[in-house]
């Protein structure tokens, strides 16, 4: 009897001892996570962690109009640091689905589809030792921070980055060579969703299986208590609607994915939402996809000054520190997403081909899509060089600077988005006058933007 008394008292202290873990985080949220691979000179004159240039992809994006091409961010490296947290914060669903489809050994090959730096295939690769991952991204900065970020396992071999788009065949991936392909966020975005999926089926071997995470209007984010940054939430809802080519909202998926899917003869597909929350993980990461820092966009175009946006930057660090520093417990998010998956048919790929294009053909709500998304990049195309020369007069040399004020306040807070922009500027006036751009227009010259200050990091 006192030996099962015993055994109750330490049962009770280990629960006690738990709950007092979560309460105190051991790493604040307000710490500057360790972003030194973005300037570290030993990762950059390391050959091995040079990504190839797609260069016709590269120009593609010199002359686009299109806001999914480009980073929201106030800059590069804080965009890869919060899609770390986000891949953390659905890691635990993702993991289970990967372990009932992947070979018991652990030995596979999986891409990941706009994997940007890599977080996700670093995770695989930590859970699956034994795996060989490549991630597939269309902007070159965020595969060579990635890479860098994970210079370990890519100087083993397990880890590869490529250039390219996910819309397009890839030299680089070898037809049916793939046992899985994941997607975490990014189907939602893409204008040629069914080019893709002809990209998936392509470089999975038959009876591979594909894994998409993402998200969907048709269900939503919960946190509380509400966060400063609400209002830059709607707002960037509302310019992504007016700059999308379509005129839509992302994340559409569950009207059509599901038939396409099938269309293209996946089997064994599911589709069932996920969701995840702070209550089991903790806050930390569940704080860092609200950030303002990812909706720097609004500021580029105007839609938010610089004064009102480090205002509500400066609000939500005093409503972090509250709420992971002094009561982490206080705050509850649950954050969602969908999630589908689908077997390869082991049918010839052509054949494959062929009965997906008449299936998806079929689909009205996805060839609706098509054909908006055709006749905006039509028109777009017809009058971006009079559009682009309009925002480039000289004026724009006289009002490179904000205000004074805010001058230093983005020095201080957000170094790299005035040299980013300073460098669009340059690159888009020499694309207009047919010079060939500077060494300096490589948009990973300005992977070091953030090297020399001491800008806070949050997490994407």
């Amino acid at each position: 009897m006192h030996i099962s008394s015993l055994v109750w008292l330490l049962a009770v202290l280990l629960i006690l001892r738990c709950v007092e873990g979560f309460a105190e985080p051991s790493a604040p949220y307000a710490t500057q996570p360790d972003t030194h691979y973005a300037s570290d000179p030993d990762l950059l004159s390391d050959p091995l962690l040079v990504i190839p240039v797609n260069e016709t992809l590269l120009e593609r994006r010199r002359r686009a109009t299109a806001f999914h091409t480009q980073s929201s961010h106030a800059d590069y490296v804080s965009h890869v640091e919060q899609l770390d947290h986000q891949t953390r914060v659905f890691w635990p669903s993702m993991r289970e689905k990967i372990r009932q489809v992947v070979p018991e050994s652990g030995r596979f090959t999986v891409i990941d589809f706009g994997g940007a730096g890599g977080s996700l295939a670093a995770h695989i690769i930590s859970e699956w030792p034994l795996a060989h991952a490549t991630v597939v991204d269309i902007d070159h900065t965020l595969l060579s921070l990635g890479a860098r970020k994970h210079a370990n396992l890519v100087r083993k071999g397990a880890l590869k980055f490529v250039h390219g788009d996910a819309s397009e065949s890839i030299d680089a991936l070898s037809p049916e060579s793939a046992d899985l392909v994941v997607s975490q966020f990014v189907f939602q975005h893409l204008y040629k969703p069914r080019s893709a999926l002809e990209q998936v089926v392509r470089v999975l071997k038959p009876d591979g299986w594909l894994i998409v995470l993402d998200a969907d209007t048709s269900i939503a984010d919960a946190v509380y208590p509400t966060p400063p940054t609400v209002e830059l939430i709607e707002e960037m809802n509302v310019l992504r609607s007016d700059i999308h080519p379509a005129g839509l909202v992302s994340g559409r998926l569950l009207d059509w994915f599901v038939q396409l899917l099938r269309g293209y003869d996946f089997s064994k597909v599911q589709v069932a939402p996920h969701f995840s929350s702070s209550l089991d993980l903790g806050p930390t990461s569940f704080l860092s996809l609200l950030s303002p820092i990812q909706y720097f966009a609004l500021v580029r175009y105007g839609r938010v000054s610089l004064a009102e946006f480090n205002r509500t930057a400066s609000a939500f660090e005093a409503y972090v520190q509250n709420y992971v520093n002094t009561e982490p417990r206080a705050f509850v998010m649950t954050s969602a997403a969908i999630m589908w998956t689908g077997q390869r048919s082991n049918s010839d790929l052509g054949s494959i081909l062929n009965r997906g294009r008449h299936a998806a053909e079929r689909i009205p709500a996805l060839v609706d899509f098509e054909s908006r998304i055709q006749a905006q990049e039509s028109a777009e195309l017809n009058e971006l060089d009079v559009d682009l020369e309009a925002k480039l007069e000289p004026e724009a040399d006289d009002n490179l600077d904000p205000d004074p004020d805010d001058t230093e306040s983005l020095k201080t807070m957000y170094p790299s988005p005035q040299l980013q922009y300073e460098f669009e500027l340059r690159r888009a006036r020499e694309t207009l006058t047919g010079r060939t751009p500077a060494q300096s227009s490589e948009p990973d010259n300005l992977k070091t933007t953030s090297e020399s200050s001491s800008s806070r990091r949050e997490e994407l």
